[in-house]
């Protein structure tokens, strides 16, 4: 029976990564501004939300979900963390972008430590370590033009890093806060968006895909997978989308991948891979003071 939930918690999350891959390429194929593209990524999310909720309240005749000031404020990280992305994907190389994101667990790594007080390991700080070295190889190259695709991954990984992070103390069931977070990134967005460009979506087809059906499922799958095996293995299969990501962007859309990308993502790889790692019980955890 063991044997069976992880076999069907490893389907489930390899199904959540693999969708997941597809989600800047779709960005990419809708073609038209990134705030318009944010702004209906947000809308969509939301509406499939609220529909895999009414779904689940048939089924389980539960009442709806509902946040307290806690899952507001991760929802609302979730939601700013969308807008970044999209942004990001909109204006740097898919590579880059999600080599970058790959960072969000050791920033939550972090700022747990910093305000959570809770330890952390000597592997953590040396995968943080090469982690910040492999992004510095990343951005060298583009240093001296203060690329804003790269900021905005870096901003969107600090805002899933603290929805991670405020998500440890939250008692809400935060299965829905991503789609939630999405309807917020759709009002903010409103302010930034003229009446007369909010139907000026070159491919709309692939953005109702994109908002209405990876992203609920990619994130409905991995939120899933918990209950079958541990979150650690979930996190281990969120690196395919920084392998196949690029790889999906090179053979639809011909993009190519600089050699200091290349170096700096498998130093941030390494990095994770680290953090996962095994380590002796003889190395003590580091605690903040106080």
């Amino acid at each position: 029976m063991i044997k069976s939930d992880s076999s069907k918690g490893h389907s489930i999350a390899l199904t959540g990564a693999l969708v997941l891959s597809l989600d800047t390429l779709f960005l990419r194929l809708v073609g038209s501004e990134p705030v318009v593209v944010a702004f209906w990524r947000g809308v969509l999310m939301f509406l499939a939300g609220g529909a895999i909720s009414l779904v689940i309240r048939a089924m389980s005749r539960n009442r709806m979900m509902k946040y307290g000031f806690k899952g507001n404020i991760v929802a609302l990280f979730y939601g700013a963390a969308s807008i970044f992305f999209t942004l990001s994907a909109m204006s740097t190389s898919i590579a880059n972008l999600l080599i970058v994101l790959s960072t969000t667990p050791l920033w939550a790594t972090i700022a747990s430590w910093l305000f959570l007080n809770e330890g952390i390991s000597l592997k953590t700080l040396i995968s943080c370590f090469v982690a910040f070295l492999g992004m510095l190889v990343i951005f060298s190259g583009e240093m001296a033009m203060l690329n804003s695709g790269d900021m905005f991954a870096l901003i969107a990984a600090l805002c899933m890093a603290g929805a991670f992070t405020l998500s440890r103390i939250c008692s809400d069931d935060l299965l829905l806060a991503p789609c939630v977070g999405g309807g917020m990134s759709a009002v903010i967005l409103l302010f930034f968006v003229t009446p007369n460009d909010f139907l000026k979506l070159s491919n709309p087809i692939f953005m109702v895909i994109e908002g209405g059906a990876i992203m609920p499922i990619a994130l409905g799958c991995l939120a899933m997978a918990p209950k079958f095996i541990r979150a650690d293995k979930v996190s281990l299969f969120l690196l395919l989308e920084t392998v196949l990501g690029p790889l999906w962007a090179y053979l639809f859309l011909d993009e190519p991948v600089s050699s200091k990308t290349i170096l700096g993502g498998f130093m941030v790889m390494a990095a994770l891979l680290i953090n996962m790692a095994r380590m002796p019980r003889s190395l003590s955890k580091i605690r903040s003071s106080g």
